[in-house]
């Protein structure tokens, strides 16, 4: 199947799998393979760490920005991105560095993401309208920054724990939101 992109129409990554989940789950597993390649880990004299990255190998992952999924049944699925480790043994140090799976811009209004794993995935700008995020594990998910940002769409959601923190979070930036606009204003 192909995964499109929502106004162009241009085909984001494509394989022979026969349904747009299975489409989905190998994007996430290619792009997890590309970073587990690109990326290597080093420390200087200082004991800093750098990262060694493959550019070109980089550009070969699948980038889902503004896919269409509209509807798509992705629940119980890891859409999750990678954290690449790097442990040095003579100091006993370790860094690690998170890539994000990037769905930004993406269409998952009326999706089933019941389950669905999205640690490490950036939903920043996407419509989330009328979509299933019951039992939704959202450890470091761009999504709580676009909540403060209100750039995603949140009518519709099902009720759940993890409908309820965010509901919680968003009335709490409404509430910075208006109390920053009433100290500008004068006379208020």
């Amino acid at each position: 199947m192909e995964i499109r992109h929502k106004e162009t129409g241009a085909i984001l990554f494509k394989d022979e799998s026969p349904t747009m989940r299975e489409t989905l789950e190998n994007a996430g597993k290619a792009f997890r393979a590309v970073i587990g390649k690109a990326v290597r880990g080093s420390q200087d004299e200082n004991r800093q760490t750098i990262w060694k990255i493959d550019q070109d190998l980089m550009k070969t992952a699948p980038d889902l920005r503004g896919a269409d999924l509209k509807g798509a049944d992705l629940s119980g699925m890891d859409l999750g991105g990678i954290e690449v480790g790097f442990v040095n043994p003579d100091t006993d140090s370790r860094a690690t560095r998170s890539f994000y799976f990037s769905l930004e811009g993406a269409d998952l209004s009326q999706a089933n993401l019941n389950g669905a794993t999205l640690n490490w995935v950036d939903l920043s700008n996407s419509s989330l309208q009328g979509a299933n995020i019951e039992h939704l594990p959202m450890t470091q998910t761009n999504m709580f920054d676009c909540v403060e940002t209100l750039n995603i769409r949140f009518d519709g959601i099902t009720p759940s724990e993890i409908g309820q923190s965010l509901a919680t979070r968003m009335s709490e930036a409404e509430d910075l939101l208006w109390e920053a606009e009433l100290e500008r204003s004068p006379g208020m």
